[in-house]
């Protein structure tokens, strides 16, 4: 057991870093990036919310067995031992706050590199504004919202 909670220590620790990276990466230019040792993406932007996101989920299942009447009524020595300790509101808030940020850092890490690599056109800032929106959202978040012809079919069916 020993093991497994220093080798959460320094997931921990390696995962404070990559934020800490990440971070830094939302606040500045691609061409500022080019002498980074890890090399920053949207990609890595993304696999970060999807994890954060599914231990979120996976966490607040295993608070519910807690609060379950028959895991209150069982005898001590029949309960399992909590595993992860210190799942509280707190944690789990963390969590949703670590989420929220990692979405917006990848929103400002995507505007950044969009006007870096494009030239700024009128048609550019009126898809940019759009575009601005859908950034804090993964590839794979986006791919679930209708496009603008799936909602347009949608509103030609229904009349």
């Amino acid at each position: 057991m020993e093991e497994l909670i220093d080798a959460h220590a320094q997931l921990q620790k390696i995962t404070t870093r990559l934020l800490e990276q990440l971070k830094q990466a939302s606040m500045r230019k691609q061409q500022d990036l080019a002498g980074e040792q890890i090399m920053v993406s949207e990609d890595l932007f993304d696999v970060m919310i999807e994890a954060f996101s599914e231990r979120l989920r996976l966490r607040t299942v295993w608070d519910e067995r807690y609060q379950d009447p028959l895991y209150a009524s069982m005898p001590p020595e029949m309960k399992p031992f909590e595993c992860p300790p210190n799942i509280n509101k707190d944690t789990l808030d963390h969590l949703k706050s670590d989420i929220a940020n990692l979405r917006s850092w990848r929103a400002s890490f995507v505007t950044s590199r969009d006007t870096t690599t494009s030239s700024k056109t009128d048609r550019h800032t009126k898809h940019h504004s759009s575009t601005k929106k859908k950034s804090g959202l993964t590839k794979t978040e986006q791919k679930k919202i209708a496009s603008n012809w799936e909602s347009m079919k949608l509103t030609l069916t229904k009349k």
